[in-house]
């Protein structure tokens, strides 16, 4: 992949992808090279998002047979969980062997392991819109880089640029539930297993306290109204119960948790979403690493086998244990929004 200045923009690709986080960039790591793809991002790179950086089973079954780097680690030790719910006053352990990522590090990562010589890529670079030629048969793309406005022509369009995907909303004006994640990292080491919290007075999602190595990482998914007040109440609950003594510098993120199954949309025509664009994130747990990852590969691989035919239709198939399991989450989602049907999780 080589990054190339606006000026050298091509006027036309084979596929054009729109963001490079997990899921755009698992993509670019597996689309072949017989391909002339660009990829555009918005950000000033090196990227960061705020984000807890757990990966589960599935997330850890991409990686089968890679060597991750230490350096991406927050810690050598696999994660297990605590769940708190202090609406019913109830906590249970769940051995889960999740790896413990920074998540900077992990995007880094993957950004400088993609090696395609058949990839432009272009950061601070903003998609605007789209538009199908008269045939149908290609699309106009329009994008801008500190002010100046560029098209240039693709015959497929992907979209990995996460919950507020731009890209989803041309081709569906579909609102999906969005949250705020808001998190700390703080300069205290944290001598226990991660915790997911569940607290009705602060949000109907949750919260979670994370060890991430000499640090502790707050965060909790909270409506948008009045976000940065409920997380100052949700944090000095969690500082006083787990003896925490400091602060850190908050950031923030919107993630998506769809309410229906039907939320999840893949793409239409020439146009294909991967990860959070497609609102790919477990409604029970705001998981969105491993759908990215997962799909952005299945993504690339419909197009390596089917460019030209019907590539969403495979891309579809790929998906169908991924988009299985998922579906089976919707159920949890509405368990835990409910304090009352909650203790059920506790009970089985």
């Amino acid at each position: 992949m080589k990054q190339i200045s606006f000026d050298d923009l091509k006027p036309g690709y084979d596929i054009a992808v729109i963001g490079s986080g997990a899921s755009g960039c698992a993509f670019l790591k597996n689309i072949d090279p017989k391909f002339n793809v660009l990829c555009i991002d918005y950000r000033k790179f090196p990227r960061f998002k705020a984000c807890s950086g757990i990966i589960v089973t599935e997330g850890k079954e991409y990686f089968n047979d890679v060597n991750i780097p230490k350096s991406v680690f927050a810690d050598t030790t696999v994660l297990n969980l605590k769940y708190l719910d202090l609406d019913n006053n109830l906590q249970s352990y769940s051995k889960k062997g999740f790896l413990n990522t920074w998540r900077k590090n992990l995007d880094e990562w993957l950004f400088t392991g993609i090696s395609n010589p058949s990839i432009d890529f272009i950061s601070e670079c903003k998609f605007i819109d789209f538009y199908y030629t008269s045939d149908k048969s290609y699309l106009v793309v329009t994008c801008e880089y500190k002010g100046v406005v560029k098209t240039f022509v693709c015959k497929y369009l992907v979209g990995c640029d996460g919950a507020n995907s731009a890209v989803r909303s041309k081709i569906s004006n579909k609102h999906i539930r969005y949250y705020v994640a808001i998190q700390e990292f703080i300069d205290q080491k944290f001598n226990d297993d991660a915790y997911f919290i569940f607290d009705s007075t602060i949000t109907d999602f949750y919260g979670w306290v994370i060890p991430k190595g000499d640090k502790v990482e707050i965060g909790c998914a909270l409506n948008p109204y009045r976000a940065k007040e409920k997380y100052d109440v949700f944090k000095e609950k969690i500082k006083k119960r787990f003896n925490i003594l400091n602060d850190g510098k908050i950031e923030s993120a919107l993630i998506l948790r769809p309410k229906n199954f039907s939320d999840i949309n893949l793409g239409e025509n020439n146009v294909m979403l991967c990860g959070e664009a497609a609102a790919l994130i477990t409604p029970s747990a705001a998981e969105g690493i491993s759908n990215a990852l997962h799909s952005g590969k299945y993504c690339a691989n419909s197009l390596n086998s089917s460019f030209g035919k019907s590539p969403i239709g495979v891309y579809k198939k790929n998906l169908s244990g991924l988009l299985a399991r998922l579906k089976t989450k919707f159920k949890k989602a509405d368990l835990i929004s409910d304090k009352k049907l909650r203790v059920k999780l506790f009970s089985d």
